[in-house]
């Protein structure tokens, strides 16, 4: 089995969580990264910011649960702002050097890793600037 990972942006907490159970609205802006777990976005947060690494969940930064379904495991996640910002914020180099950065706390040394967490991050900027553009947030649907 396993777990899928929707970020989509939306105005408000009551509206990402009418998502648990009518499913993502072909309406939102979606972004499907099926291998990028919510709570791996707590590291890159710090590195954008400038934070340390572990201090971003000891300042509340981790994803917050607005819904969920006991039945199916499914649950609706909101990002923080912050991690929205910095995300919308960040320069292409910025992104490359993050996830340079990211690559070795995962253990990741190969130069197509680093790429590919480059692209995934470009991906993510980009989600995250059209939230902030207009006054959104982001949220994680994440299904198993």
């Amino acid at each position: 089995m396993s777990v899928l990972y929707d970020y989509f942006v939306a105005f408000s907490d009551d509206e990402a969580a009418a998502m648990i159970e009518d499913g993502l609205d072909g309406e939102l802006l979606l972004l499907e990264l099926k291998g990028l777990d919510p709570h791996d976005l707590v590291s890159v947060e710090a590195l954008l910011t400038g934070a340390s690494v572990g201090t971003a969940p000891e300042q509340g930064h981790a994803p917050r649960i607005v819904a969920g379904l006991r039945d199916n495991h499914n649950v609706v996640l909101s990002l923080d702002d912050e991690l929205r910002d910095a995300l919308a914020g960040a320069t292409a180099e910025k992104l490359i050097a993050v996830a340079a950065s990211w690559a070795q706390l995962h253990g990741l040394v190969d130069q197509e890793g680093v790429d590919a967490l480059a692209d995934l991050l470009g991906q993510f900027a980009w989600l995250a600037r059209e939230a902030r553009d207009c006054s959104a947030h982001l949220y994680c649907w994440v299904g198993v």
